[in-house]
């Protein structure tokens, strides 16, 4: 794994302005360095999520408090290097070393992440020109990190200060002074400190002492999630216990009730359900974990979702049903499909029996036939994928082999194009006649 790394570069040798100006701004802790060749680094705690959104916030606020020049360094992965520049609380530029990283991009959107280096001029050392800052932004480099070295060189920032993020920051040797934000404690983070190490007997005597309980990290996950997450269930429990809300979402989507069911947390989650019941939260929060649970492949979960009220035809952003996901082996099969091999036995967990979920699914009463935004059916997506077991229990239970997508391929069809003889043999006797396989006009 690469570098992570987030620091904001302040033109100003006014360390108690600084202090001043962060507290106000900063969502929980910073470190702040003395200054150095007219520089002071900010570390914030939130800023190291690597949000866009909180990194223009931050450095656009502290620009505008301090009337002076911020940089926003980030480096991704050790492979990309990211650079933001306000001035007076105005936005100057912005630079991407690969705008393209997540996904194919415009040519206007690379033109707007391509850096204008001469507004960068008036803060470099003397005599460095536009020519010089290009070169060291465009040639090659292993490590994106080492990029960003050599360009805050350009502008007298300490070499070390730019390879460090709060994190790093925070465990190394320094005499650096933390600044917590105006609505975070001391003992807010240690909580959250503590939950991050998992070490239940400080959690719980921090929750003994009074210490919130609906805490976030640094990248917006409630810490009950968190603890969740990360398999911690005694201090899920301490938590709960303290009155944690069980259906908090913090900054990023997904509260416990999500979390215990993908992660397939039976014990936990039976409590959260207790917790949860009379908050109007709960039907979609109920729904949401149903598909959850069985994109994990926790059959065990389904029965007890179902008995608290999760819709068993619900849908997501896409329109697919629980059985659809399990039509094509939840997680299992979608990463089949993306790494084109079979997916791995993992050590101490059985192998996940998907047409017990199947039928568990329509013995409980899920539509066989009901049809993505592109026409799919749970029918379809096992065909395509070559499930047989499944395919033949789904038209044994009445599926209807004749429904058509959006592109007018039937199950048929779609087992035939990927090559699923078996499978097309068992649908090709069914495409005409039988119950419910009436031919669409």
């Amino acid at each position: 794994m690469g570098a992570f790394l987030t620091n904001y570069h302040v033109r100003t040798s006014d360390k108690v302005a600084c202090i001043k100006a962060i507290k106000g701004i900063i969502r929980s802790r910073a470190i702040i360095t003395e200054p150095a060749n007219g520089w002071i680094t900010i570390y914030d705690e939130t800023s190291e999520s690597q949000d866009l959104a909180e990194l223009r916030r931050v450095g656009k606020a502290i620009s505008s408090k301090l009337k002076s020049a911020v940089f926003c360094f980030t480096v991704h992965d050790s492979d990309i290097f990211v650079y933001l520049l306000y001035e007076n609380g105005g936005f100057v530029d912005q630079f991407d070393s690969r705008p393209d990283y997540f996904g194919p991009v415009t040519d206007q959107h690379r033109q707007e992440w391509a850096g204008h280096f001469d507004k960068l001029l008036k803060f470099t050392k003397p005599k460095t020109k536009a020519d010089r800052i290009a070169k060291v932004l465009k040639e090659f480099q292993i490590a994106e990190e080492e990029r960003a070295v050599r360009f805050g060189a350009l502008f007298g920032i300490d070499r070390q200060r730019v390879r460090e993020g709060f994190k790093y920051a925070k465990e190394a040797k320094h005499s650096y002074e933390i600044v917590l934000g105006r609505r975070h404690s001391a003992h807010d983070s240690e909580l959250i400190e503590a939950v991050e190490r998992r070490d239940l007997s400080a959690v719980r005597k921090l929750l003994d002492r009074g210490t919130a309980r609906n805490l976030t990290d640094q990248f917006g996950f409630p810490l009950l999630v968190c603890a969740i997450r990360s398999g911690a269930m005694e201090i899920a429990d301490a938590l709960i216990d303290a009155g944690a809300e069980v259906l908090a979402q913090g900054k990023q989507p997904g509260d416990a009730l999500w979390i215990a069911s993908a992660e397939g947390q039976r014990k936990i989650l039976e409590k959260l359900l207790g917790k949860a019941q009379g908050d109007d939260r709960l039907p979609k929060s109920l729904d949401v974990a149903l598909r959850a649970s069985v994109l994990g492949g926790h059959a065990d979960l389904i029965p007890l979702l179902l008995a608290a009220g999760a819709d068993i035809n619900s849908r997501d952003e896409s329109s697919q049903t629980p059985l659809m996901f399990a039509a094509i082996r939840g997680l299992e099969g979608a990463w089949e499909l993306q790494i084109k091999k079979e997916y791995p036995a993992r050590p101490g967990r059985p192998k996940t029996d998907w047409l017990r979920i199947v039928e568990t699914l329509a013995k409980a009463g899920a539509d066989l036939n009901l049809q993505t935004k592109d026409g799919i059916t749970a029918l379809m997506a096992a065909a395509a994928r070559g499930n047989f077991e499944i395919c033949r229990f789904l038209v044994d239970s009445g599926a209807n082999v004749n429904l058509e997508h959006t592109k007018g391929m039937t199950a048929l069809a779609l087992a035939n194009a990927a090559g699923h003889q078996a499978i097309a043999e068992l649908l090709r006797p069914r495409t005409s006649s039988g119950p419910g396989n009436e031919k669409k006009e």
